[in-house]
């Protein structure tokens, strides 16, 4: 049985309350960014990406807005792995991430780690034609990034292929990321290191 004697001791226990849920609160926050934020890259997961992509496509239809994907994958990634280690290959990959970010829109577009070499961007209020300069634009500046490898005299460059698509009237999202995925395997078909635009 609890015993309050004074006005005093009743203030003190609603402050160590509210102490206490403030803090659990915190902490629910935290696990909850950690359940969407890809470990290796900083980026969003896939599971947030899969909701995100609902929404914004969702949004897109009923405010007639444009909205355009990117699908994003590394060039003979499995061979860099094979030949360098994979420890080289997260570097790779951070690298990539850290390049998307700051090429991202902030709080606009939404950019994740699909899975293994894999990355998507979310890009709302965004044509085909505007995410297409987008995509060559970081293409351009991944290229152009060296990898310096202990075991190798000169620096080692990776590049990327990327597939763009473009929301389509009254379609929905796993329609564009089929789309999205279909144009960037022709970038890969096509050589590698370039875009393509689904449909075009």
């Amino acid at each position: 049985k609890l015993n309050i004697k004074s006005l005093h001791e009743i203030e003190e226990l609603l402050n160590s309350f509210n102490i206490m849920s403030l803090k659990l609160n915190e902490s629910y926050k935290r696990l909850e960014t950690l359940s969407i934020i890809d470990k290796l890259t900083g980026l969003y997961n896939r599971r947030y990406f899969d909701e995100a992509l609902e929404k914004e496509v969702l949004r897109a239809r009923r405010f007639k807005h444009d909205l355009s994907l990117m699908f994003i994958d590394i060039d003979k990634f499995k061979h860099f792995n094979d030949t360098y280690g994979h420890t080289e290959g997260d570097v790779v990959l951070q690298r990539l991430g850290r390049l998307i970010k700051e090429q991202a829109r902030n709080e606009i577009d939404i950019a994740c780690r699909y899975g293994g070499e894999e990355f998507t961007v979310i890009l709302p209020e965004t044509t085909s034609n505007d995410a297409f300069t987008i995509a060559w634009r970081l293409i351009r500046d991944f290229r152009g990034i060296k990898f310096h490898i202990a075991t190798e005299e000169e620096p080692v460059q990776e590049t990327i292929s990327i597939g763009v698509a473009e929301l389509e009237y009254e379609g929905d999202s796993k329609t564009l990321l089929v789309q999205a995925d279909k144009a960037m395997y022709e970038a890969k078909k096509l050589g590698g290191n370039r875009v393509c635009d689904y449909g075009v």
